[in-house]
């Protein structure tokens, strides 16, 4: 089967769908099946990545400018190269598929916050990604989420029949795990060269509303007279619908010097900042799965996070889940974590490891491919 891939999340700064994608094809290349070949259409100029060394993976770039202009080109030009190249079934790794055609289309929808946190998004964005997943998930032969709760959310929400809908779960890369003894030294030149010292608690990832920001300013800011050598370290792109109102709220606490905002990291640096923090804040008030507590997990960094994520099904009676979404309980809960003793924490890496180990690539990707086929049956 020949499987056309949008895979132009991959471009540039790779963040949460373009790692996801990243992940599945690692996995596709150690189990592919016989004859099977995924061809990955990507919107700008070429680029090498190991992801690309299979022969089972064929990149294919349009070598377009202007990456604003990415969703005309998946609508309008893709479905045509789609079918030059043959493709028996597309694949979207995230909520919009190109128009019909012959070629029966498999999407991943990963959450419905544009359905249900419209506040986030500005009016246009907003309608065109409810327009383009709805469309996508009456067009598509087969549906996939990360989670069964987002299965039923997502039946539910589009009035689609549940059995069209897989789980495909996200994993955690083999690169997040303790550090071994000879990393020590490569690990403290990652963080020197952003200007990161221990000790500080961290956030990591794209940084939205509802991503509870202003709680973990409040949080550290009660945090910061007990523990003076602690630092907030803030890494990725900063989405906020008002990010000025979180820079003033940080000078007006005086905490800027203690709160660094390095931004978009790259790859590299991410294992590294996770060894070294004390611990990782995940407060968000919606998510369809929540893939960092998990990465921190598998660290070794307990992580502080709310309900709603992954963990709580493969962790009910995780210890450090804050009640409510506030300062106080946040603080709460980050003192737990500051005040543990090295058993504690041993026992906690210990339990973390032991969850974390049915959370792989490769089986997801087995998962992916069985939904594959159920799409190209279905047609």
């Amino acid at each position: 089967m020949r499987v056309g891939i949008v895979a132009h999340e991959l471009e540039g700064e790779r963040t949460g769908v373009g790692r996801y994608l990243a992940g599945l094809l690692g996995g596709f290349a150690e189990i592919a099946p016989a004859g099977w070949r995924c061809g990955l259409f990507m919107h700008g100029a070429p680029f090498e990545d190991p992801l690309f060394l299979p022969e089972s993976i064929e990149p294919r770039f349009a070598c377009r400018s202007a990456p604003s202009k990415v969703v005309l080109w998946e609508q309008l030009s893709l479905p045509s190269l789609l079918a030059e190249w043959g493709a028996d079934l597309v694949f979207s790794p995230s909520y919009s598929l190109p128009p019909g055609g012959r070629v029966p289309g498999v999407v991943t929808i990963h959450d419905l916050s544009f359905e249900c946190l419209p506040e986030e998004f500005g009016w246009r964005q907003r309608w065109r990604r409810r327009l383009l997943a709805r469309r996508a998930c009456a067009q598509a032969a087969r549906v996939l989420t990360d989670t069964e709760t987002m299965r039923r959310e997502v039946a539910k929400s589009y009035a689609l029949d549940v059995e069209r809908i897989g789980v495909v779960p996200l994993a955690v890369e083999s690169r997040f795990r303790p550090a071994e003894p000879s990393e020590g030294a490569s690990d403290e030149r990652v963080l020197a060269e952003l200007g990161v010292r221990p000790p500080y608690l961290l956030y990591l990832g794209a940084l939205l509303d509802r991503r509870q920001p202003e709680v973990m300013v409040e949080a550290f800011s009660a945090l910061s007279g007990r523990f003076p050598a602690l630092s907030l370290v803030i890494a990725g792109p900063d989405r906020l619908r008002a990010p000025a109102l979180l820079a003033a709220r940080i000078q007006k606490l005086g905490l800027g010097e203690r709160i660094p905002r390095l931004g978009y990291v790259p790859e590299v640096a991410v294992s590294p900042l996770l060894r070294a923090a004390e611990a990782t804040f995940y407060l968000s008030s919606y998510e369809g799965y929540g893939l960092p507590p998990l990465e921190s997990l598998a660290c070794g960094t307990p992580a502080i996070v709310a309900s709603g994520l992954a963990l709580d099904d493969l962790w009910p009676a995780y210890p450090y889940r804050v009640e409510r979404l506030d300062g106080e309980e946040t603080q709460r809960v980050a003192e737990l974590i500051l005040t543990a003793s090295s058993a504690q924490r041993g026992r906690i890496r210990v339990e973390a490891a032991e969850r974390l180990a049915r959370l792989n690539w490769r089986r997801s990707a087995q998962l992916w491919i069985d939904e594959l086929r159920r799409g190209r049956s279905r047609c």
